[in-house]
């Protein structure tokens, strides 16, 4: 089932609201690396997202496409905030990358430079197909930080995130394989 938009965002304040927490995020006796290093990547994720939908808007002939990323910007948006937020409390630096990733072939940004050259080079049907697969390899993505996440994760909420952006990624793209097939 797709989240709608804020929803995220919204389950993640009500836990926080019932768990009695207050403010943005968890205090940092309540995470470990592997949630740290999860946030940064939701965060460097969802900015790849938003590139690419950018992309998509300009360069579209597909009502799917087109429906795919309309539904994702403020979601994004949203979750960005959030984890940011919580990298914030936990007195981290969003904006910090880990140097045991940095300019590394699996580093979303390096990859997402070269995803966004290749598919603004294309256009029409060529570039919908192209989205589309570098969706489904996007999340596919999503999915595999996401298993690292719960395996390794100690904050609640980051762990409930994770499985959140799982099950969501894998329904998308059950949706998206639907769409490119003929």
């Amino acid at each position: 089932m797709r989240r709608t938009p804020l929803s995220a965002a919204a389950a993640m304040a009500a836990t926080l609201a019932v768990a009695g927490c207050s403010g943005t995020g968890s205090t940092s006796d309540t995470y470990n690396a592997e949630d740290l290093q999860y946030a940064k990547d939701v965060i460097s994720a969802h900015q790849r997202t938003l590139e690419l939908a950018d992309l998509a808007r300009a360069k579209t002939t597909d009502s799917a496409v087109l429906e795919t990323v309309d539904s994702t910007d403020d979601e994004a948006r949203a979750e960005i905030a959030m984890v940011a937020g919580y990298i914030g409390a936990w007195g981290q630096t969003p904006d910090t990358p880990d140097a045991a990733h940095q300019g590394e072939a699996d580093d979303p940004q390096v990859r997402g430079k070269d995803e966004l050259a290749a598919l603004a080079s294309l256009d029409g049907p060529q570039f919908d197909l192209a989205f589309i697969a570098t969706t489904v390899a996007h999340n596919r993505e999503y999915v595999a930080r996401a298993e690292r996440q719960l395996s390794g994760g100690y904050d609640k909420l980051m762990l409930g995130l994770a499985r959140s952006i799982s099950a969501e990624r894998r329904q998308a793209n059950m949706g998206l394989a639907s769409a490119a097939a003929p």
